[in-house]
């Protein structure tokens, strides 16, 4: 909830949570224990309820957070500010780090090989902020 209300609040936006409506919620409390959970079953009802229309992976799967999608952005819309920042010369972690090392790491996440998504995203936003800022590592 902390960030939808930062996302939404940052754009302007209301977003209501819809099981936190007030009628849902007195719905809720007044039912019989026997229909509020299910031996170690958490939301029991609210399954059941959606059982026919929700996929089954998606009921009985496990909890899911919200992951930003990284190593995508780093694939597509940000793979030439990667390429150009941590490959360059004379960019502002070059004397720091070993461009081989970089290069054969983005090589890897750009194939798919592995998921380098948050060690490179790290890097990048070092850089952009020593170059923002105007600091030198060294």
């Amino acid at each position: 909830m902390l960030k939808i209300d930062i996302a939404t609040m940052a754009h302007s936006l209301e977003a209501r949570s819809p099981l936190l409506d007030h009628e849902l919620m007195e719905f809720a409390a007044a039912l019989p224990p026997r229909h509020k959970a299910k031996a170690l079953s958490k939301k029991a009802l609210l399954r059941d309820a959606y059982r026919e229309t929700v996929p089954k992976e998606i009921l009985d799967g496990p909890k899911r957070g919200f992951g930003v999608p990284v190593g995508e952005w780093l694939r597509g819309p940000l793979r030439e500010q990667l390429e150009d920042t941590l490959s360059s010369p004379d960019g502002p972690l070059s004397e720091l780090l070993d461009r081989d090392a970089v290069t054969s790491l983005a090589d890897e996440h750009q194939s798919g090989a592995a998921d380098h998504g948050q060690r490179l995203w790290a890097l990048l936003f070092l850089a952009e902020w020593c170059r923002s800022s105007s600091l030198a590592l060294l």
